[in-house]
């Protein structure tokens, strides 16, 4: 960090601009007027989060902020989760606008060298944005059915019983945990393990 005397320096942003204007802060409440001002918000009922997670940031917590940390002022009633959820949002709504174009891209980029996990995400979502997720019979969409019991005639009717079963593997976990009860805690546990099943 830079002199204590001079303060910090951070780089703020607010939902309604579009980039992000560095300044310089010796606390949380220098910080507000500084930000508010190169932002044009109102000061009053204004708050400060973490840009990466939504993180609110208090006056405490100012004084373990790092040089260039990205943080985010919200006014009154407006709420941040957080860059990856924001920039998320930005990505669906431009997919609503030109799937075929992001698809695309997406398709390209995994032509090139990139990490293993960026390119998971990447395959996942050429895959699933490719599905035929309107089909619901095993004969419209052979692929979705790939490597499932025939008896398995539609979508709706594995749903179902891979539910089903995940419900009894939970119910069966409840059951054990009995064993590691004793006396009136015991018999009151099992009481309630009688009452789901039901």
């Amino acid at each position: 960090k830079v002199d204590c005397n001079m303060g910090s320096k951070f780089k703020v942003t607010s939902l309604k601009a579009d980039t992000k204007y560095g300044i310089v802060a010796s606390d949380l409440e220098n910080l507000m007027d500084k930000g508010c001002q190169k932002l044009q918000l109102s000061r009053e009922g204004c708050r400060v989060c973490l840009f990466e997670d939504g993180t609110e940031v208090d006056a405490e917590y100012f004084s373990r902020l790092k040089d260039n940390c990205k943080l985010i002022i919200l006014e009154q009633g407006q709420k941040w989760n957080g860059e990856i959820r924001y920039y998320l949002k930005e990505i669906l709504h431009e997919y609503d606008n030109s799937s075929d174009e992001l698809i695309t891209t997406a398709k390209s980029m995994l032509s090139e060298e990139i990490r293993p996990k960026k390119r998971k995400l990447l395959q996942y979502f050429v895959e699933d944005s490719t599905e035929n997720i309107t089909a619901e019979n095993r004969d419209d969409d052979q692929k979705w059915f790939e490597g499932l019991n025939p008896r398995f005639k539609t979508k709706s009717d594995y749903m179902s019983f891979s539910c089903g079963r995940r419900m009894r593997n939970y119910l069966a976990e409840v059951k054990n945990h009995a064993d590691k009860l004793e006396g009136n805690m015991k018999r009151k546990y099992c009481v309630f393990v009688k009452e789901i099943e039901r």
